[in-house]
């Protein structure tokens, strides 16, 4: 933030601006005045002298960085982008066509704003140009819940001011609630991608011990068949043996 100090001069509706700056060989603070246009030229649209148009622009302001090196040379002033005057307007030039825009279609939004100012006037307008070029510029698969509800936090700030954007709220509205469902497929995607690919792991890993278990119960069948064969050949051999048992004891009496 920087201060500044008014000085109206006689007869003249300029400004005088005074903003602290620091000089390069001179770590003390000196003053540099910058003259700015009253608020009422930027409705009237009047021309300087110099035959310029006289703007005041509030975000704007020139302000210089300390240079912290021995050659104490000062940094180059911030330009910021040029404005326009669109109906009793002056907003920047990128959000002229979209103002327009909207006047066509809505009117003078602003015209029953509270704000006595023009140039805050002119700030809270360029705030609902601004939202729409984010939604103009933006597609809605990659618009974020947390960037929609700065815009909607805009939109209050807007309506605060008794700017007429109740059709913009309910587009950016409309925008959230798509957004939410959009982050809803997702969420609802990513848990179907995790359970199509765990059900993958589970059929490979029941294929495999399917295949054990074919393995396992062939050895089975095999066990069960020398099984079978064994105990046949037990009782043969428990016949014979029971024959020559009696063999035995005939020869012995």
């Amino acid at each position: 933030p920087v201060s500044e100090k008014v000085q109206p001069k006689d007869n003249s509706e300029n400004l005088a601006g005074v903003i602290p700056t620091k000089q390069g060989g001179d770590k003390n603070s000196s003053t540099k005045v910058v003259p700015v246009t009253s608020v009422d030229d930027i409705g009237d649209g009047q021309t300087s002298s110099a035959g310029e148009s006289k703007h005041f622009c509030y975000s704007d302001v020139l302000h210089e960085d300390d240079d912290d090196d021995d050659s104490g040379e000062e940094s180059d002033s911030v330009v910021s982008e040029s404005r326009v005057p669109v109906g009793r307007y002056h907003v920047k030039e990128s959000f002229a066509t979209i103002l327009r825009s909207i006047f066509d279609k809505y009117g003078d939004i602003g015209e029953s704003c509270h704000l006595e100012s023009v140039v805050m006037r002119s700030y809270y307008i360029e705030c609902v140009c601004f939202v729409i070029q984010e939604l103009q510029s933006t597609s809605i698969m990659h618009l974020t819940k947390s960037k929609v509800k700065e815009l909607l936090a805009i939109l209050n700030d807007v309506e605060s001011a008794q700017l007429r954007v109740a059709w913009l709220r309910t587009i950016v509205n409309e925008i959230a609630e798509n957004v939410d469902l959009i982050n809803k497929h997702r969420s609802v995607e990513t848990a179907k991608a995790n359970s199509d690919s765990e059900m993958e792991s589970l059929r490979k890993e029941l294929e495999s011990k399917m295949e054990i278990l074919a393995e396992k119960e062939k050895e089975a069948t095999d066990i069960k068949t020398k099984v079978e064969g064994i105990k046949e050949r037990l009782g043969e051999l428990e016949v014979k043996s029971s024959e020559l048992e009696k063999n035995m004891l005939s020869i012995k009496s």
